[in-house]
Protein backbone atom coordinates (compact mmCIF):
# COMPACT_ATOMS: atom_id res chain seq x y z
CA UNK A 1 0.00 0.00 0.00
CA UNK A 2 1.25 3.51 -0.81
CA UNK A 3 1.76 6.45 1.48
CA UNK A 4 -1.76 7.80 0.97
CA UNK A 5 -4.87 6.61 2.73
CA UNK A 6 -6.99 3.98 1.11
CA UNK A 7 -10.40 5.03 -0.15
CA UNK A 8 -11.98 2.73 2.39
CA UNK A 9 -10.11 4.41 5.24
CA UNK A 10 -11.08 7.86 3.96
CA UNK A 11 -14.69 6.70 3.78
CA UNK A 12 -14.58 5.42 7.35
CA UNK A 13 -13.08 8.70 8.57
CA UNK A 14 -15.78 10.71 6.81
CA UNK A 15 -18.45 8.44 8.27
CA UNK A 16 -17.05 8.86 11.79
CA UNK A 17 -16.82 12.63 11.34
CA UNK A 18 -20.44 12.77 10.19
CA UNK A 19 -21.51 10.66 13.17
CA UNK A 20 -19.73 13.02 15.60
CA UNK A 21 -21.27 16.05 13.89
CA UNK A 22 -24.72 14.47 14.18
CA UNK A 23 -24.23 13.78 17.90
CA UNK A 24 -23.03 17.33 18.53
CA UNK A 25 -25.94 18.79 16.58
CA UNK A 26 -28.34 16.80 18.76
CA UNK A 27 -26.99 18.24 22.01
CA UNK A 28 -28.52 21.30 23.62
CA UNK A 29 -26.09 23.92 24.91
CA UNK A 30 -26.69 22.70 28.45
CA UNK A 31 -26.04 19.06 27.47
CA UNK A 32 -22.87 20.07 25.64
CA UNK A 33 -21.50 22.01 28.60
CA UNK A 34 -22.39 19.17 30.95
CA UNK A 35 -20.60 16.64 28.73
CA UNK A 36 -17.60 18.96 28.57
CA UNK A 37 -17.48 19.30 32.36
CA UNK A 38 -17.78 15.54 32.91
CA UNK A 39 -15.08 14.76 30.37
CA UNK A 40 -12.73 17.39 31.82
CA UNK A 41 -12.90 15.57 35.16
CA UNK A 42 -12.42 12.21 33.41
CA UNK A 43 -9.40 13.65 31.60
CA UNK A 44 -7.82 14.75 34.86
CA UNK A 45 -8.36 11.32 36.40
CA UNK A 46 -7.09 9.51 33.31
CA UNK A 47 -4.00 11.71 33.14
CA UNK A 48 -3.25 11.00 36.77
CA UNK A 49 -3.97 7.26 36.82
CA UNK A 50 -3.14 6.12 33.28
CA UNK A 51 -1.18 8.77 31.37
CA UNK A 52 -0.83 8.13 27.65
CA UNK A 53 -3.35 5.29 27.77
CA UNK A 54 -6.18 4.83 25.28
CA UNK A 55 -8.52 6.09 28.01
CA UNK A 56 -6.44 9.25 28.48
CA UNK A 57 -6.34 9.87 24.74
CA UNK A 58 -10.09 9.31 24.36
CA UNK A 59 -10.83 11.74 27.19
CA UNK A 60 -8.57 14.35 25.63
CA UNK A 61 -10.26 13.91 22.26
CA UNK A 62 -13.71 14.27 23.82
CA UNK A 63 -12.74 17.44 25.71
CA UNK A 64 -11.22 18.88 22.54
CA UNK A 65 -14.31 18.17 20.43
CA UNK A 66 -16.75 19.45 23.05
CA UNK A 67 -14.70 22.59 23.73
CA UNK A 68 -14.39 23.31 20.03
CA UNK A 69 -18.15 22.91 19.55
CA UNK A 70 -18.89 25.12 22.57
CA UNK A 71 -16.57 27.75 21.11
CA UNK A 72 -18.25 27.47 17.71
CA UNK A 73 -21.61 28.03 19.38
CA UNK A 74 -20.23 31.03 21.24
CA UNK A 75 -21.15 29.64 24.65
CA UNK A 76 -17.57 29.52 25.95
CA UNK A 77 -14.29 30.99 24.82
CA UNK A 78 -12.37 28.07 23.39
CA UNK A 79 -8.61 27.89 23.26
CA UNK A 80 -9.04 25.58 20.27
CA UNK A 81 -10.61 28.18 17.95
Amino acid sequence: MGKGKSRRMEGLEMSAKKEVEDVLAGLSDRELLNALAVDQVDLEVAAEKEPNSDWHQACFAAVYVYAEEAGNRGIVNSAFN
